[in-house]
């Protein structure tokens, strides 16, 4: 027992000597803690990755012209609100140009840079490459007439619209084939004198406006008025017979004592008297056309002026009582009322 127990002391010890020998041969065994986690981020793309995520189709907008893309096919996509109405495509209209096709209008012109009514112009011009020329007056509703054929270079006088006021209008067209050239000269009316009363009759006026103390009286069938500037009495009849007007010279003078007559005015009617009355009480005519007057005479300042009609001859114009303008025609033949803008602004 004591032999077992020392052997197995022996082969102890023996370890522990065959152990310590290498041990004190070998390095020594360092600990290391273990490796910590580090987040290394990717590095970054130059395109970021999209991803398209599923979307709802949203309900239709008011939007009347909006394009609902529908999958291709060879019919025409149609609206969900009916049909729409497309517009056709602008039809394309060719403008000629006669200038390429060497028609050309060189000058077309006037040495008149204004004019009285009626009077005469000269209009010169120069066309090139033209087979017709043709010279229109344009009359105040911008309607040509007067056409004059010409030649491709010359001048002409011509006569204008008494009647315009503001301007006279020539036009010139020159024509090859289908192709048009116009010019147009604008000449300008200018009067010497102006009109008492607006809006103005055709023409200018021959004369200046006369101021001149007036005398009227209305009758039956008409009136008379006594102009101081002309020592005229003017008697209008309103009988619709021939002459519509007359002009007699007053040869009336203060203290002439009334003519008497064998008629007498019925109630309410007057018979006239001084100037009216010498030439009522001594025409018949006037008397019977006239009748009695309906109120007595009035005095009042009043205005005449002379013009021309179309044809050159003299028209007068006589301010009324009232303000109203009374146009008379040549010989008799008729009369009209002309209300001034001025009368109807103060109505």
């Amino acid at each position: 027992m004591f032999h077992d127990v020392r052997r197995l002391w022996m082969i102890f010890i023996i370890l522990i000597w065959i152990m310590i020998s290498c041990t004190a041969n070998r390095d020594p065994i360092i600990t290391t803690p273990f490796p910590t986690n580090t987040f290394t981020p990717l590095p970054p793309t130059l395109t970021p990755t999209r991803v398209r995520l599923p979307t709802s189709t949203p309900f239709p907008t008011d939007d009347i012209f909006a394009i609902t893309p529908i999958a291709r096919s060879n019919a025409s996509p149609t609206s969900p609100l009916g049909p729409t109405y497309t517009p056709a495509p602008p039809t394309q209209t060719f403008t000629p140009a006669p200038t390429l096709i060497g028609l050309e209008i060189v000058y077309f012109t006037s040495n008149n840079e204004a004019i009285a009514p009626g009077d005469n112009v000269t209009l010169f011009w120069q066309v090139r490459g033209a087979q017709e020329i043709t010279i229109y007056r344009i009359n105040e509703e911008g309607e040509r007439n007067n056409p004059r054929p010409v030649e491709a270079e010359g001048s002409i006088t011509l006569s204008t619209d008494p009647a315009a006021t503001e301007l006279v209008q020539f036009v010139l067209v020159a024509q090859t084939g289908n192709f048009i050239a116009e010019e147009t000269v604008e000449i300008e009316i200018s009067c010497e004198g102006e009109w008492f009363f607006s809006p103005a009759p055709g023409g200018c006026p021959s004369e200046a406006s006369l101021p001149s103390a007036h005398a009227e009286q209305v009758f039956q069938n008409g009136l008379m008025i006594w102009s101081s500037i002309t020592n005229e009495i003017f008697i209008f009849y309103s009988d619709n017979q021939i002459p519509t007007w007359q002009r007699f010279t007053d040869a009336y003078t203060e203290g002439l004592p009334e003519i008497p007559v064998d008629v007498q005015p019925p109630q309410g009617l007057l018979l006239p008297v001084r100037g009216f009355g010498l030439i009522w009480r001594t025409n018949p005519t006037v008397q019977n056309r006239l009748g009695f007057a309906l109120t007595p005479e009035v005095g009042y300042s009043g205005i005449i002026q002379a013009g021309t009609d179309t044809n050159g001859d003299k028209v007068l114009y006589i301010q009324r009582e009232n303000g109203e303008i009374l146009q008379l025609l040549p010989e008799g033949s008729s009369w009209q009322t002309i209300v001034p803008e001025t009368f109807t602004e103060s109505e």
